[in-house]
């Protein structure tokens, strides 16, 4: 019964992320939107750092074969809220969003082998951006704005399974779906119709993850190895068109005449490969500290139906841990809770040079420092995860023009994470 709830729950969950907006980043314009980070509260307060991290009480979705650890059915839920302010010259734009981050359920099925189900956000589109610019005194100041909405989803099912004494493999089958609305609105000075161009395309299609981890002890220390690929894979998508004119008057518009409308014209989407290693070293039930690496062949991503322009490879690194004083105390509750940092430094995605017509290679860069706890709750196996992550993108390696749009954001981060023994056979003695 339990698990028919826990399944029930998760497949009403894949309609509430499709109506979210987590974003109001104007770099989500590009690509396919802003990437998120896949996992649970409890590794992003670390930075992130999850690659070679098994655990057996919490599920690691960025590695499958963590799965092949997992001794107790993990129930996880989470919610994030993302407080961002936008500079650019003098100008100061703050936004702030509330959204749930993930849901999933995972349970061992064998000593060696388990199953994961998860529902994440992909990527998040949410821009609004106003260009004007002077032609001739005929037509006057032409305003241009861009403005979109939406982005992907990852329904995830994953397995993993320890092969030999010290190594495990695992997959993931991502079915990736969702909308993202785009649209661009032309204005003239001396006229008061107006062009509109609305673009809604829709991704529905399927691809695939491997993760291999290697570990040993030394001592009472375990050393963890590491690495997960996903190949280039055809997604399939579609797009609706529809462009038109119209007048306005404050908030009121009326249509004027239609220019062209088109629906469900098939498109692909090739996502590029990506690469992930990790390397950790833990003292179970104490501490662990780790190093990930992780790559995506961006400037390689190809789509049919919208642009791909001013777009790089990704190069992001992690360093992070945890540490908890002593998770067997019985008088002292605060000893029993795991302290959570990480530090999370990418370079790429958005070519700024490009973008802002600079000299030079500059690209968007993302710092992050990460702090977090994960409480237990009295006389269960359950944990609450609490976190925070104050980060800045911009360009922050040389002092470039203001033209570039800088952007500081604070993250909060809440999840539940729910412990339980199913399928455990009882003996009558």
């Amino acid at each position: 019964m339990k698990t028919k709830i826990s399944f029930i729950i998760i497949f009403f969950t894949v309609f509430t992320f499709q109506s979210q907006v987590n974003t109001y980043s104007p770099y989500s314009y590009f690509g396919l939107g802003s990437i998120q980070n896949s996992n649970s509260t409890y590794f992003l307060s670390m930075g992130g750092l999850s690659n070679s991290l098994a655990l057996t009480t919490t599920t690691n979705f960025s590695n499958p074969a963590s799965y092949s650890f997992l001794n107790q059915t993990s129930f996880n839920f989470g919610f994030l809220t993302n407080i961002t302010k936008l500079t650019q010259y003098d100008i100061e734009q703050k936004n702030n969003t509330t959204s749930l981050s993930n849901i999933s359920l995972a349970f061992p099925i064998s000593n060696k082998s388990a199953i994961a189900v998860g529902v994440f956000p992909y990527s998040s589109v949410g821009y609004n951006i106003s260009r004007t610019i002077f032609t001739n005194e005929i037509i006057g100041q032409e305003i241009y704005k861009y403005y979109g909405s939406g982005g992907l989803n990852k329904l995830v099912l994953g397995y993993g399974r320890q092969i030999l004494e010290n190594f495990s493999l695992g997959f993931n089958l991502n079915y990736l779906f969702g909308p993202i609305n785009s649209n661009l609105d032309i204005s003239t000075q001396n006229s008061t119709i107006k062009y509109r161009d609305e673009s809604l395309f829709s991704v529905s299609d399927y691809n695939f993850e491997i993760g291999a981890l290697y570990y040993f002890k030394i001592n009472e220390k375990k050393i963890n190895i590491a690495s997960i690929f996903t190949p280039q894979s055809n997604i399939k998508s579609s797009i609706q068109n529809f462009q038109y004119t119209f007048t306005s008057s404050g908030d009121f518009e009326n249509f004027v005449d239609t220019i062209s409308f088109s629906k469900n014209q098939d498109g692909i989407i090739e996502l590029p490969y990506s690469l992930k290693v990790g390397f950790s070293i833990m003292s179970e039930k104490k501490w662990n500290f780790g190093v990930d690496y992780n790559y995506t062949n961006w400037k390689n991503l190809y789509s049919s139906i919208n642009s791909t322009q001013f777009i790089e490879d990704e190069n992001r690194f992690i360093v992070g841990g945890s540490f908890v004083p002593n998770e067997m105390d019985i008088y002292s509750y605060w000893k029993r809770v795991r302290y959570c940092v990480g530090l999370s430094y990418s370079y790429g995605y958005v070519n700024i040079s490009d973008l802002f017509n600079l000299q030079g290679d500059e690209m968007l860069e993302d710092l992050s420092l990460s702090l977090g706890v994960s409480l237990p709750m009295n006389k269960v196996l359950s944990r609450a995860n609490i976190g925070i992550k104050y980060g800045v993108r911009d360009r922050l390696r040389s002092n470039i023009s203001s033209e570039v749009i800088g952007e500081s954001y604070f993250s909060f981060m809440f999840s539940m994470t729910l412990n339980e023994k199913w399928f455990k056979k009882r003996k009558i003695d």
